[in-house]
């Protein structure tokens, strides 16, 4: 596995994703020399598996700031592969 192919590949099949290709390297990169002494690895497809998520769930959040105005936002879970247990992770939100 190369780190930077995987990225670039990626990067074209996400092109809007900024930080998802921030943390990916990060991963990744991190990763990427244990990885390549197990080249069993690639058999089970590891990569894409870690890198494409299971689930992505959108929803509103509707909020009131301290100026009484109300906000609404977008929320997201991503749900990345279970195969290490369950799933974990937090709730994100952008300001629209």
């Amino acid at each position: 596995m190369k780190a930077s192919e995987v990225l670039e590949s990626l990067k074209q099949r996400f092109p809007n994703e900024p930080e998802y290709h921030q943390a990916v390297e990060e991963v990744l990169g991190t990763i990427e020399e244990e990885y390549n002494k197990h080249p069993e690895f690639d058999k089970f497809n590891l990569i894409e598996r870690l890198c494409i998520p299971d689930r992505i769930y959108t929803f509103r959040v509707n909020w009131v700031d301290d100026k009484g105005n109300y906000q609404t936002n977008m929320g997201y879970r991503v749900q990345h592969n279970n195969a290490i247990g369950p799933y974990k992770g937090g709730i994100a939100s952008i300001h629209l």
